[in-house]
């Protein structure tokens, strides 16, 4: 797969209220571009293209669905949970050593 620049998110206030859902704010999401992190294509039939993996600043692991928008460096969240234990793990698997 190619590789995915992100340099910012298109976050709508609707973006946000389904981050609050989850307990995460979006300053979590741009440390997430501050740390290691990687896109992965998101499993068949669903709304967003990719997953973006990655910590915040706290070291918790984000799974964030994401889809692009007009500008190939900013991708729209469409929401952020907390990585499950198969999400970190491909989080590991995939940082450089």
């Amino acid at each position: 797969m190619a590789r995915i620049d992100i340099a910012d998110f298109d976050l709508s206030d609707r973006n946000v209220t389904k981050l609050w859902g989850h307990g995460i704010v979006s300053d979590q999401l741009y440390a997430v571009l501050d740390r290691l992190w990687t896109v992965m294509r998101n499993r068949k039939d669903r709304t967003a293209s990719h997953v973006l993996l990655g910590t915040d600043d706290q070291g918790r692991c984000l799974a964030i669905p994401i889809v692009a928008t007009d500008d190939a460096i900013v991708w729209r969240p469409k929401t952020a949970r907390y990585c499950k234990p198969g999400g970190a793990a491909i989080l590991l698997q995939r940082r450089p050593g």
